[in-house]
């Protein structure tokens, strides 16, 4: 603080006294009232006034109504000069507290300092409208992907619970090789179909992980292989055909075999195995039974034959 900013801040003090509507220290209306009331008091006892040890004389009360005067007639001037800044202070605390910018000042019909400063006010107010609608139009957009998100992750975990109990059931088999071949991962239902252990030590000859998907595969089958890998690679999938497999005790076992291609950052093939031995076993008994029909038949025809020729 300098004694320059302490002079200056009196001398606001003192013009925010006497201006109307202005804050000061209350001084100047404090001592205009108190002598108006002192003297009033005197005349009303009879006695001359005294405030604070001084004499309430003539001069004093001249003063005193002087300045009442000119606080009226400032109040008087200043009052249709501040109606429009009360009019913008107004519609400021409106806006401050509604939050709704599509308030509107009333145009004033002169072109002076005020009636800008009444026009910047509405433009500044159509601009915080129009700042809203984006506003609440980025926050309805946001909304609405912030949803369609939650739907997509929504979905996302239902497909994966879905094939985690596919994967996880013991009726289908589910292996998942690399592009190489390799396969990365085989669930414990391929692994009894086949023959393998779970958990064994990937470079041993009872872990089916780390072997390649071509060493499953008997030499008659590898043709029908080979044009499934041509449609995988053109389609992306591999729809469902009959081949047979190698056990790990050498046997085959025939199965029903669908795959396709799993995005992600490393290309890997999801392949989904059925167990048909039971379907084949039910094949060749009604082919037996077929087989047998048509002897039987062919031996009751014959049979009538010879037992006609004799007769």
């Amino acid at each position: 603080y300098t004694s320059i900013g302490g002079g200056m801040l009196l001398l606001n003090m003192m013009f925010g006294e006497v201006t109307p509507g202005g804050v000061g220290t209350g001084l100047y209306g404090i001592l205009v009232l108190a002598t108006l009331s002192v003297f009033l008091a005197g005349l009303m006892v009879g006695r001359t006034p005294e405030y604070l040890g001084k004499k309430v004389e003539a001069r004093e009360v001249k003063l005193a109504m002087l300045a009442l005067l000119v606080f009226l007639l400032g109040y008087l001037i200043s009052g249709p000069a501040l109606r429009p800044l009360n009019s913008v202070m107004q519609g400021a605390q409106t806006v401050a507290r509604s939050s709704d910018p599509r308030f509107r000042l009333a145009k004033g019909s002169g072109n002076d300092e005020l009636g800008r400063l009444n026009e910047t006010f509405n433009a500044m107010l159509e601009s915080l409208e129009t700042s809203a609608v984006g506003r609440e139009s980025a926050l309805g957009s946001e909304r609405e992907a912030r949803i369609a998100a939650e739907n997509a992750v929504g979905a996302l975990e239902q497909s994966e619970n879905r094939f985690r109990r596919v994967v996880e059931s013991r009726v289908v088999g589910v292996m998942i090789a690399r592009s190489d071949g390799t396969i990365s991962y085989a669930n414990e239902a391929l692994l009894n179909m086949l023959g393998y252990e779970a958990g064994s030590d990937p470079m041993s000859e009872t872990s089916l992980v780390g072997k390649l998907w071509v060493a499953l595969t008997p030499p008659e089958f590898a043709a029908r292989d080979e044009a499934a890998t041509a449609e995988l690679i053109s389609t992306a999938k591999i729809a469902p055909y009959e081949k047979a497999y190698l056990r790990a005790d050498g046997s085959t076992v025939p199965v029903l075999i669908g795959a396709t291609l799993l995005e992600g950052t490393e290309l890997e093939v999801a392949a989904f195995v059925l167990d048909i031995t039971e379907r084949r076993r039910a094949e060749e008994t009604v082919r037996v039974g077929e087989a047998q029909a048509r002897a039987l038949s062919e031996a009751q025809r014959r049979f009538v034959a010879d037992a006609a020729h004799e007769l």
